[in-house]
């Protein structure tokens, strides 16, 4: 067994045993065996072996959901009231005045009110200046990207496997620099980017203490990261994490609490700003019907949940247990390199 990625304990418990991931390697019809284990310490579930690279890469392909950018425009979605509300939400982010406590008030009362939480990942970077060097890890879509773009960001670059290749074009016809291959052997250059941003990546990855370590590098003195992820320590997991929407078994191969993510990032070198959790009600709504529907019971309609999102939402906030967990780390500045 594994021991604990974020904490080093030895003895985990196995939550789900004798799980099998059907693929197929060099045209011969595969099982892969795996279970899914969790820390007593830090709570950190985890996917136990961890997959082979021939594994993984059967785990995504053109077909992935995050890769399909069809069902949104960059350029529409960046000019959004969204994008209005995350860029008043963190006014107070880049400057501390009046006006900025002003704007971040009318932010916080919009989040308030719509029952969606507007995360570090969409309202931190449209703070930072248009010529600041913006690095995704795991550009999915590539739609974010895109919109920044879009908004006038000059110097966006990003990461993503090679099985995403539809979507390189799209970006390096927009004068976005983009990189595949294994980001561990990438060489980018020490102190560059002033933020790098990872949306949904974090609990995908392999070794998350080596690629967040190799982030505080390319990172500039003082730069952020930027990481929201699925949270472990929700309600969504306490009704059910067996059929929790975001355990996407076995592409998740982690399952990340407040305190294994802040364990992760210590060991990585990076300072914490802040770990937040914050409630999804479709989440909790998506578990909540996989719960009843294995049961052959009666489902929620979807449109039922939206009414009582800002509820939920507070709830979630007031408890610290949501469904999602977003973290601001930073470079510390004066972090010295071995």
């Amino acid at each position: 067994m594994r021991n604990c990625e974020a904490c080093g304990c030895q003895r985990c418990n196995i939550i789900f045993d004798a799980l099998l991931h059907e693929c197929e390697l060099n045209d011969i019809r595969t099982n892969w065996k795996y279970q899914l284990l969790e820390c007593p310490k830090c709570g950190l579930g985890f996917i136990d072996p961890t997959p082979p690279p021939e594994i993984i890469r059967t785990f995504y392909d053109s077909s992935y959901g995050p890769y399909c950018h069809t069902r949104l425009n960059p350029n529409r979605e960046s000019n959004s009231i969204k994008y209005w509300i995350a860029k008043q939400r963190y006014a107070c982010f880049s400057a501390k005045n009046l006006w900025c406590l002003i704007k971040t008030g009318i932010g916080m009362a919009a989040e308030c009110l719509s029952g969606k939480s507007v995360s570090f990942n969409l309202g931190i970077p449209l703070q930072l200046s248009k010529t600041a060097r913006i690095f995704e890890l795991g550009y999915g879509s590539g739609n974010w990207l895109l919109g920044m773009a879009h908004l006038g960001y000059q110097r966006l670059a990003g990461f993503d496997i090679d099985s995403n290749e539809g979507d390189t074009f799209r970006l390096k016809a927009a004068g976005i620099e983009v990189s595949s291959g294994n980001f561990l052997e990438n060489d980018y250059p020490d102190s560059s980017f002033d933020c790098i941003r990872l949306e949904h990546v974090f609990e995908h990855l392999t070794n998350p203490v080596k690629v967040l370590t190799k982030c505080r590098r390319m990172l500039k003195p003082g730069g952020w990261l930027l990481i929201n992820s699925p949270c472990k320590e929700s309600w969504s997991v306490k009704l059910s994490f067996k059929h929790f929407s975001h355990l996407d078994l076995p592409r998740h191969l982690f399952h990340h609490t407040p305190h294994s993510a802040a364990l992760i990032l210590e060991a990585a070198g990076l300072e914490i700003s802040r770990i937040k959790t914050y409630g999804v009600m479709a989440a909790f709504g998506s578990t909540l019907n996989n719960y009843l529907r294995e049961g052959g019971r009666k489902t929620i309609p979807s449109a039922l949940f939206y009414p009582i999102s800002p509820l939920y939402s507070f709830f979630s906030n007031i408890t610290g247990k949501g469904d999602n967990l977003m973290i601001l780390g930073r470079r510390p500045v004066n972090y010295t390199e071995t």
